[in-house]
């Protein structure tokens, strides 16, 4: 694949030019995401000094075809001549408006899609406007209900639109005119007809999965049946009369290689056997990799004979793991492009990183929450009792209470005749219901209020109980009797967002946050003010920190006497206090020079182009011919031999072009440097000097002139003393002559 990069336009990458060059092109493209692009551009580039935050446009050309655009965020000069460019796409343009306060009620999907995106057009440039592509997205009514309350544009689609309707936003351009798409996901990108064929490399491309293990052997049960063989325990329907009279289904590769990996599963709308043993199949086959996300990169798929240039994302792809018995569909869900080093290019496949609410209903959560719940728990038997309680009760004695004015205003039950000598009683009037066991005077242990709509009392036994809040002081889950304690949070769309149960914490949606200080996101990211640890271990995966100033030190190692290595995000730097003595890297280059308590001073540098410096390469002179030379720009290179061991055609028959009487042209001439070129202790700074100016030597010399960068910058001493010497011989040849004729 052929990449070119273009600002507001113009060139600025083309691949194997030295002028229009950048380095670490990076592209990030996900489903639902403007994506990034990010790459370092060196002073050399024509376009360097051209670029502008929140105005350059950037575009990458893919063969011809526009892969990429978005616009410059970020552009700081981490080292000298050397800029980072961070760009973020198109649909970031729709974080630059807000929506106003407004009710929609009764419009479609479309309408309500126009509605945002016109608001949007009417607050922005021209540059950030979209017009109004394909809407494949549905409503079971056509007919939707929303708010919109001063959020970004981008959040009010994706909130209102995306996660309530499976949405996912698509940018699209067809001769010049930017559309902006939201499709469901099977219309989003084409279907490769190409397996992936992993084998049992499977495990290695798996990033993560929600579940702890991949089953091998499955037992699906269906509806619950009315009548069971264990007392005080549920039966389900099973599929032992179907197969063979086991209860489990298997993959038989799978075992073979992995063992026996055995789970349960439900599906309590199952009352077929055969139909039962069919789903458990499909779930052991393919339901259960659902949840997967897998990792390949272009050397992975070309191992494979696949080629990932073919994949762009939200294509649909099969991916075949016959020893698994995995046989699944899977979007590309992200795709990392790296312009210059494609071998290292990776696409994500994954249905678990899209929101659950994109592929999981919730009938589907129901029979997961079912499937949980302790057989016959100990709550029905609760339930039974005070039943046979309340039934067989026989006694109670009932009268009807008055006002002021001699009207009824409620039923009292008690356990005697009389109000006064009563300890249990319940009062039922408009109000609401009480009752105590400590007489008429209470206090009273359960109230109901009718007004309030709510209900007071020392404990409460519910199989379900549906609120929109709960107050309280201790909630506890599970115990003897009860099983593990579960509890489960949905979202609006009843999707599954945090669970926690006997084995933690699982959060699949948002984040961990302590307060301001401390958060963790289902990314892994963390943000805390301080971490401390009197050890820390740290296995596999990665560790990112984020901060605010590029010239910090986010991680530290010292040791006692005074040796440490520090890491930021644009330095790594390794101290030595007992000799005042640093090496640093940085982004392109590599430095090393002496410390003192405030102030680095650099000694040397290596750079990523190749060129070496050094503050001490002119201060050791010797009056030997120098093996290696440092030119004006600070390069270092080794001085050709003069030894006729590297030489040919070696005669003293000069070329004409090479002739030395040609030097008779070049005038000498006097002339001062300008201000700031030499160092201010430079015996020559600001006086006279006598010498060749090169561009003269271009003239009548040519072949003595040294270029950099295309310039013409000095004399090359190893032509230049050679045609002088070449002259000197041939005057002391005139001389003699002329002192014979004399004589």
């Amino acid at each position: 694949m052929k990449y070119e990069v273009y600002m507001d336009d113009e060139l600025l990458y083309y691949p194997n030019d030295k002028e229009y060059a950048i380095s670490g092109g990076e592209l990030d493209e996900a489903m639902n995401d403007a994506g990034t692009f990010t790459f370092d551009i060196p002073i050399t580039n024509p376009g360097y000094n051209d670029i502008r935050n929140r105005a350059s446009m950037i575009r990458i050309m893919q063969d011809g075809k526009e892969r990429f655009c978005g616009e410059v965020r970020e552009a700081e000069e981490v080292l000298e001549g050397i800029k980072s460019v961070y760009v973020v796409g198109e649909l970031s343009f729709l974080f630059d408006s807000i929506q106003p306060q407004k009710r929609y009620q009764n419009y479609t999907p479309f309408q309500f899609f126009t509605e945002l995106i016109n608001e949007h057009n009417s607050q922005v440039e021209e540059k950030k406007r979209f017009e109004i592509g394909i809407v494949t997205v549905i409503d079971s009514n056509d007919s939707i209900y929303r708010y919109t309350n001063r959020e970004d544009t981008l959040t009010a689609i994706r909130e209102k639109l995306c996660d309530k309707l499976n949405g996912y936003l698509r940018i699209r351009k067809e001769n010049g005119v930017r559309y902006l798409d939201i499709v469901k996901l099977e219309d989003y990108g084409k279907t490769v007809s190409q397996p992936i064929e992993l084998g049992y490399n499977l495990t290695k491309y798996i990033k993560r999965t929600s579940g702890t293990e991949i089953a091998t052997q499955l037992i699906p049960l269906g509806a619950k049946l009315e009548t069971s063989e264990v007392e005080g325990l549920d039966a389900y329907v099973d599929i032992k009369s179907v197969n063979d009279g086991k209860d489990y289904i298997s993959i038989p590769e799978a075992v073979a290689e992995f063992g026996v990996i055995r789970k349960v599963n439900y599906w309590s709308d199952m009352t077929v056997p055969s139909n039962l043993k069919a789903k458990g199949e499909e779930w052991l086959k393919s339901k259960q990799y659902e949840s997967l996300t897998l990792e390949l990169t272009a050397v992975d798929l070309a191992a494979y004979d696949n080629n990932i240039d073919s994949y762009e994302v939200g294509d649909y792809t099969n991916t075949v793991a016959t020893p698994y018995g995995m046989d699944t569909w899977f979007p590309v869900y992200k795709k990392k492009t790296y312009l210059q080093e494609q071998d290292k290019n990776e696409i994500t496949l994954s249905n678990s990183t899209l929101k659950k609410s994109y592929t999981q209903s919730t009938q589907q959560k129901i029979e997961q929450v079912q499937g949980s719940i302790p057989q016959q728990s100990e709550i029905q038997n609760l339930i039974n009792q005070m039943a046979t309680l309340i039934t067989g009760y026989q006694g109670g004695n009932m009268i009807v209470t008055q006002n002021d004015d001699g009207k009824p205003n409620g039923i009292m039950i008690m356990d005697t005749d009389n109000r006064e000598t009563s300890k249990n009683i319940m009062w039922l009037n408009l109000k609401g219901l009480a009752y105590s066991s400590n007489g008429a005077n209470g206090p009273f242990d359960m109230v109901f209020s009718f007004e309030q709509g709510g209900i007071a009392a020392d404990w409460i036994l519910v199989g379900t109980m549906l609120a929109n809040r709960i107050k309280g002081g201790t909630l506890t889950l599970g115990g003897k009797d009860n099983g593990n304690g579960i509890m489960e949070v949905l979202d609006a769309s009843g999707n599954l967002v945090t669970r926690l149960d006997a084995d933690g914490i699982e959060v699949l949606k948002g984040l961990i946050k302590i307060g301001e200080l401390f958060s963790v996101d289902t990314n892994g990211q963390v943000v805390a003010d301080s971490l401390n640890s009197k050890n820390a271990k740290i296995t596999g995966g990665s560790i990112e920190i984020e901060t605010t100033t590029t010239d910090t030190y986010p991680i530290t190692f010292r040791y006692r006497d005074g040796r440490a290595i520090k890491i930021g995000p644009v330095y790594f730097t390794m101290e030595d206090e007992t000799n005042g003595t640093y090496a640093q890297m940085m982004q392109g280059s590599f430095v090393l020079g002496t410390k003192n308590e405030k102030t680095y001073k650099p000694a040397a540098a290596m750079y990523y182009d190749g060129m070496i410096t050094s503050d001490y390469a002119y201060d050791n002179t010797v009056s030997e011919a120098a093996n290696v030379v440092v030119s004006s720009s600070g390069v270092f290179r080794r001085s050709a031999s003069s030894s006729a061991r590297y030489k040919t055609d070696i005669t003293e028959d000069i070329p004409q072009d090479l002739a030395p009487k040609n030097l008779y042209n070049v005038p000498v001439k006097a002339y001062k440097y300008k201000d700031g070129y030499l160092s201010k202790q430079d015996p020559f700074n600001g006086k006279d000097v006598i010498g060749f100016i090169v561009e003269d030597l271009v003239e009548h010399y040519p072949v003595a002139v040294q270029y950099i960068n295309g310039k013409p910058e000095t004399w090359n001493d190893k032509i230049l003393i050679p045609a002088m010497f070449e002259l000197l011989k041939e005057q002391h040849e005139r001389i003699k002559r002329l002192e014979k004729l004399w004589q």
